[in-house]
């Protein structure tokens, strides 16, 4: 059940109100949830808000402030993401273990998808699936994107990569997906296969003026 209340003001050309909510139960692919709880303020196109799971498969705090009033929007994001069960979320079906925790930030300006500028940062990465335990200390991907071309810098403990490009979004992330499918123990949904990394390397080499990688690294790590 979904419970919100808001008040506020309005008149003048401006607004402005406060949001509380509290999902105190829900099912989603099969996996149910509880004790979700978000407060917020919506001012004239800016918005700042709080979410909070405690539960046993899903605990995080997340903050968002989010500028979308206004010419370029932007996004500022924090998660302290202490528990997510894969395998109870039914994201995870391949292994009989799978607890991801991590901390995620967003920092970011521009039109999404394709028009973004900024850096999402993700540390003390931590994830174990059934006797086995991978952690990273940080990893970090850059994006600067103009009418031309964006450029991308992906830095990591397990492989640095820097590459730029004319395709969207779309195709970089599925990209990188299939080269790091090849050092992760990545969940059955996104792991990348020879003949999935081929694809997209047929892909690029057909597109090889939009497509441009400079360097990738790849490093030891736990």
């Amino acid at each position: 059940a979904l419970h919100v209340t808001a008040k506020g003001e309005l008149g003048g050309g401006e607004y402005g109100f406060d949001v509380d909510g509290t999902i105190d139960r829900f099912t989603m692919y099969d996996c149910i949830y509880d004790s979700i709880t978000a407060t917020g303020r919506v001012e004239n196109g800016n918005v700042r808000t709080e979410i909070k799971s405690n539960g046993n498969i899903l605990d995080f705090d997340l903050l968002a402030v989010l500028g979308l009033g206004g010419e370029k929007p932007s996004y500022d994001v924090i998660v302290d993401l202490r528990k997510a069960d894969l395998v109870a979320m039914n994201i995870n079906k391949r292994d009989s273990v799978s607890v991801v925790s991590a901390n995620i930030g967003v920092a970011a300006k521009g039109s999404i998808p394709d028009a973004l500028d900024g850096e999402v940062s993700i540390a003390d990465v931590k994830y174990r699936y059934n006797d086995k335990e991978v952690t990273s200390e940080h990893i970090s991907l850059e994006m600067d994107s103009n009418e031309d071309a964006g450029s991308f810098v992906l830095t990591s403990d397990f492989a640095d990569a820097v590459f730029e490009s004319r395709s969207s979004y779309k195709d970089i992330l599925t990209y990188l997906k299939a080269m790091l499918g090849r050092y992760l123990p990545l969940l059955d949904e996104v792991q990348a296969s020879e003949a999935t990394v081929a694809a997209v390397e047929s892909e690029r080499r057909s597109r090889q003026h939009n497509f441009s990688l400079l360097s990738f690294t790849t490093k030891n790590f736990n």
